[in-house]
């Protein structure tokens, strides 16, 4: 149901479900419902009852990027410092800048990338007015 309205953007109480655990896109409101904004490209007004869209983020894709890309950096480093140096310590110290750039590279590129995809919910449908009437 939307609760408020301000321009494009409609804060919309959604009753929680079991897979609102791990999504993190809400806040916690009451034990049964949940705060949160989506786009309101629809004209949706307040008392609405709205249907919302998520948008899905790979689980697969974000576990990649989160582990296997830093451990490859690692490797790479640990590669380049065995390569030009026989120093257990400084091969070990480019090892972890590799993990470093890759997390770095990472943050860099999630930014540009944030501000061209969306993940913020959106209305889709209005399913019934605030007087009841469904649409």
């Amino acid at each position: 149901m939307v609760i408020k309205v301000d321009g494009n953007l409609a804060r919309v109480e959604i009753e929680r479900k079991i897979a609102c655990r791990t999504c993190g896109l809400c806040n916690l409101f009451g034990k049964n419902t949940m705060i949160t904004e989506a786009e309101n490209n629809i004209g949706a007004e307040v008392g609405d009852r709205v249907k919302l869209e998520i948008p899905a983020v790979s689980p697969l894709k974000a576990g990649f990027i989160l582990f296997v890309l830093p451990l490859l950096g690692l490797f790479l480093g640990y590669g380049i410092g065995t390569a030009i140096t026989d120093s257990e310590p400084i091969t070990i110290c480019l090892g972890g800048a590799g993990v470093a750039f890759t997390f770095f590279t990472i943050h860099v590129y999630s930014k540009k990338v944030s501000k061209k995809i969306s993940v913020e919910p959106s209305i889709i449908k209005i399913i019934s007015d605030r007087k009841g009437v469904k649409k």
